[in-house]
């Protein structure tokens, strides 16, 4: 899970690599991230699950690009205990 802050913007991605561009801050939120890639500037992204339906995005999925919206300074993992399975 990575936090992030939430741009009015967000609310109205539907594909590309997010990086907010207008609006106010609407407050602080919690994604999944599943994965990176680079856009043709090589410049890098991370590939996030949101909990906001399938019909949000990119069927459920964002891009956003690294450095914007302090997606880079907050993450939380963890690994199961195997030994209680």
């Amino acid at each position: 899970m990575v936090g992030l802050i939430v741009w009015e913007d967000m609310y109205n991605y539907e594909s590309g690599i997010y990086s907010p561009t207008s609006g106010e801050i609407a407050g602080g939120h919690a994604i999944r991230a599943v994965g990176w890639g680079h856009d043709e500037n090589d410049e890098l992204y991370w590939i996030c699950q949101n909990q906001w339906t399938d019909d949000w995005g990119e069927n459920g999925y964002i891009n956003i690009k690294a450095g914007t919206s302090y997606i880079d300074t907050w993450a939380l993992s963890c690994l199961p205990d195997t030994n209680e399975i």
